[in-house]
């Protein structure tokens, strides 16, 4: 459709703006507006978090909300504006651990499940927030190549609408190395979701 190739244009970094998505915004009334997100290829994420806050900093800085609800895919999030510390409070979905809205499996969940891949037998978890997240733990994601693993991952037939992709080396007990494929914009440099998974699986 033309959102998606107004989309596709104005994200190019080289004929357009250069960016990883771009958020659709229109104000419903003083305290309420709504967004959705058309990622750089030209998809429509479930979720995005990064345009929730994007959304929130973009209402206060333009029409001075410091409290209201956002909309996104029908989904309403509140969110309240600390002055004191200049940061957006807001409640996100629960995160699951239930895979089957997103992969084709009868699984309650899809922890340490192999599929076979281009590179061989992969081992992968998966976790939701909204929308799909797989997770390979692995000895070197500093140093390792995550190109054609991440494309492999994100559009392997066993994933409905794709996945996101984290490659993850715990370090220790405490900290953990992670690189970040996003589905339809490639490489990212930061996600939360791999700790969460983590400590679900370590809760000690």
């Amino acid at each position: 459709n033309i959102e998606s190739k107004i989309a596709q244009y104005l994200t190019n970094r080289k004929a357009g703006i250069g960016g990883d998505g771009v958020i659709i915004f229109s104000k419903i009334n003083q305290k309420t507006i709504k967004i959705y997100v058309i990622n750089k290829d030209g998809t429509y994420p479930e979720m995005c978090i990064n345009g929730l806050f994007s959304a929130t900093a973009f209402t206060k800085n333009i029409y001075g909300f410091v409290d209201g609800l956002i909309y996104y895919n029908k989904m309403p999030f509140t969110y309240l504006y600390h002055k004191e510390s200049g940061l957006f409070k807001m409640e996100f979905p629960l995160p699951s651990l239930d895979p089957k809205k997103f992969i084709n499996t009868k699984k309650n969940t899809f922890l340490n499940q192999k599929i076979k891949s281009p590179f061989g037998i992969l081992s992968l978890y998966f976790v939701s927030v909204g929308n799909p997240h797989t997770i390979m733990f692995c000895d070197n994601a500093e140093t390792m190549n995550i190109e054609p693993l991440g494309k492999a991952i994100e559009n392997d037939k066993i994933f409905i609408n794709k996945t996101n992709v984290e490659f993850v080396t715990v370090k220790n007990d405490t900290t953990l190395y992670a690189r970040f494929w996003e589905r339809g914009v490639e490489r990212q440099k930061a996600v939360a979701l791999e700790l969460l998974l983590y400590h679900t699986l370590h809760p000690t």
